[in-house]
């Protein structure tokens, strides 16, 4: 689940000279002074890594680093085995590297393309929603969620897309904490199991409190129903069934008719009538986008939640 982090540690400069275990190194000059103010490097040729003041920063996907891609997101198990792995490459101990930002994200295999689903994400109380080209967001000073398309991101930094992945509709939904630093969680707590649940079951609400609009739309054979009348039996079938109940509207029925109420007759031909109204056909049917997409996240929270 988790896709990428920034976090730094600090380190004695004179203990640890961290440029001899990385690739294309390039130093950071002062440009008034010309004084080494740091440098950057690659672990693995893709994983970026810069230095300055002793301080190691990283602003990249963990699971990139650990699994050459992040199409793949990492387990609960592997997020401890690549910080482990990043400690080991960098002869640091990154678990005590503070976090300040933490991505939480999975990739959905999708029927249609992503972009597709995006009209019927409509909006989330105190997060502001806006679509910039292919991504959609919801957002605001502490957190945002994030959907897009991981082919068209890969393509636009033309990176290779993993095979299993080519040719498929590859939906990302992505939280990201961004301003996290007073919890002052190190790298290690990452791989502490409540921890893990808690930001797997965040993500999880955050998308549920997303309005879905529509949730339902129209059969197709629904317009040749749009009569008066016809529209005035629905009403009275969606009254019955979601505000009273079948069982307790004829509850009610029987009830009146003990108290003399209403007759025998009266009883039987209302509810012959009621039971008419309820056999009628749907008018509406769920939106099998977010009948899908809301499979895909529930799917993939009872997969990772322990």
């Amino acid at each position: 689940m988790y896709c990428s982090i920034h976090a730094n540690v600090y380190f004695r400069q004179d203990e640890q000279d961290v440029s001899n275990y990385l690739n294309k190194v390039n130093y950071i000059y002062d440009r008034h002074t010309g004084d080494l103010k740091g440098y950057t490097g690659k672990l693995q040729n893709n994983y970026l890594i810069t230095i300055k003041n002793n301080h190691l920063l990283i602003k990249n996907s963990l699971a990139t680093y650990y699994l050459g891609n992040n199409f793949d997101t990492l387990t609960f198990s592997q997020t401890k085995e690549a910080i482990e792995k990043l400690s080991d490459d960098l002869h640091l101990d990154m678990g005590d590297a503070i976090i300040r930002r933490v991505d939480f994200a999975s990739n959905f295999v999708m029927n249609e393309p992503p972009q597709n689903y995006y009209s019927s994400l409509s909006e989330a109380n105190n997060l502001n929603r806006h679509q910039m080209n292919t991504t959609l967001y919801f957002t605001n000073d502490s957190r945002s969620l994030v959907f897009y398309d991981k082919s068209v991101q890969y393509r636009e930094k033309l990176l290779p897309i993993p095979e299993d992945y080519k040719d498929k509709n590859v939906f990302r939904y992505e939280r990201r904490l961004k301003k996290i630093s007073k919890l002052k969680w190190q790298l290690k707590d990452l791989y502490k199991r409540n921890i893990y649940n808690n930001l797997l079951k965040e993500w999880k609400d955050d998308y549920e409190s997303i309005r879905k609009s529509p949730s339902y739309k129209l059969r197709q054979n629904a317009l040749r129903l749009y009569k008066y009348k016809y529209l005035c039996s629905v009403a009275i079938k969606y009254y019955i069934y979601d505000l009273v109940g079948k069982e307790n509207y004829f509850q009610i029925l029987d009830h009146e008719c003990r108290k003399k109420n209403i007759s025998r007759s009266t009883k039987k031909n209302h509810k012959d009538r009621i039971m008419n109204i309820l056999s009628l056909p749907e008018l509406y049917e769920a939106n099998e986008l977010i009948v899908e997409l809301n499979n895909k996240v529930n799917e993939t929270y009872e997969e990772h939640m322990g």
